[in-house]
């Protein structure tokens, strides 16, 4: 692959053309406050209350939710309309890495941890699991709203699975901005 033809998102994205669509990082509540998703329901159709797919001249992509492994579905279904859609162009933000608090190298980081066989003990137990945070802002009503992250985590080596009996987040425990996360082994 020649570099020379790759076309680069741009960091400040003011204006589209009529077959662009900006691609931003979401939360699944759809609520477009900040960052990127602000940017694209300011300018470029993005609809408040709707967390993921295309808006207007946007796409949602939720990552909000947890680690990168929450991710990939929203990424993976994104990739297949890119594909269907290839007459457009996608410009793709840094997805996770604005208002989601995630700098590049944590998320590689987190995917190389899980690369080498830790275990994400509450996606062990809970792959399909959405809407379930560990923190909240205090700001915006978020923890009302459940517009929070899951960024407290319990990993372990694969050794221990077989001792794995459950995990929990208590999102019902108040009283800071974090909720306990549980680990239960036999």
């Amino acid at each position: 692959m020649n570099i020379e033809n790759l076309k680069f998102t741009p960091d400040n994205i003011t204006s589209l053309g009529q077959d662009d669509i900006f691609v931003f990082g979401s939360n699944l509540a759809g609520n477009h406050a900040g960052g990127a998703a602000r940017t694209a329901l300011m300018k470029f159709g993005a609809v408040m209350g709707q967390g993921e797919g295309i808006q207007g001249q946007s796409y949602a992509i939720p990552t909000m939710q947890g680690g990168v492994d929450t991710i990939k579905p929203y990424v993976d279904r994104f990739i297949d309309l890119a594909r269907e859609w290839d007459q457009n162009t996608f410009y793709v933000t840094r997805i996770g890495c604005g208002i989601a608090g995630f700098t590049d190298e944590e998320r590689g980081k987190f995917t190389e941890l899980l690369d080498n066989g830790f275990i994400d003990t509450f996606r062990y137990f809970y792959p399909d699991a959405e809407g379930i945070y560990s923190w909240w802002s205090y700001r915006f009503s978020a923890r009302a709203k459940n517009a929070g992250w899951r960024i407290d985590y319990f990993c372990v080596s694969e050794g221990l699975r077989d001792r794995l009996s459950d995990a929990q987040i208590m999102t019902e425990v108040m009283g800071s901005d974090h909720c306990p996360v549980v680990l239960k082994m036999d």
